[in-house]
């Protein structure tokens, strides 16, 4: 039985709920799962610490709140030290370490999305960076799954500048987990 919680977090305007919108879609469409998603956001929505939990499993999902999340995806600071604690102690955090110091001693994954999607060109698509790091690191969702969820949501030439952002995420988080393997190196 297949039962898997993601809180992505961060401040409103990087595109936390439309991350949780792709992975709950790619869940639910093309993983063939239940999927649910849980929003919320400041007053302010822009600027203020906000949140997406997906919650994906193999059955009905009655309770679509939880107490912790197996994995927590930060985007920045204050919205990490307002939800961290959801996070399982063995748990895996997947953050961007430009805006995020974590405090967390278990699974942890650098991952440096902001700087690769404005190499992209586009800082927006961080969002997205993340989600391909979150399927390379867990596996809980395919990469292709995903994929297909951007090409449902996004519409022209976004299109096409999202895949990439999910190409380069997928890599960075191979290469996270690589690095956290073999921590000398």
């Amino acid at each position: 039985m297949f039962h898997y919680s993601v809180l992505i977090v961060g401040k409103g305007g990087q595109g936390i709920i439309k991350a949780g919108t792709v992975l709950g879609r790619a869940a639910l469409l093309y993983e063939n799962k239940y999927a649910v998603q849980i929003l919320s956001y400041g007053p302010e929505a822009r600027g203020t610490a906000c949140k997406s939990l997906v919650k994906i499993s193999d059955e009905f999902i009655e309770i679509p709140f939880t107490d912790k999340v197996e994995c927590l995806i930060a985007m920045s600071q204050d919205a990490y030290q307002k939800y961290c604690h959801y996070l399982r102690e063995d748990g895996v955090l997947i953050y961007d370490p430009e805006f995020v110091k974590p405090k967390f001693t278990g699974q942890a994954y650098p991952v440096r999305a902001t700087s690769i999607a404005e190499s992209l060109g586009a800082r927006i698509c961080a969002n997205m960076v993340m989600l391909g790091a979150f399927s390379a690191i867990t596996g809980a969702i395919r990469l292709e799954s995903l994929e297909a969820a951007v090409k449902d949501i996004f519409k022209g030439p976004v299109v096409e500048l999202n895949l990439k952002a999910l190409h380069e995420g997928w890599k960075a988080g191979m290469g996270a987990m690589e690095r956290a393997r073999s921590p000398g190196v």
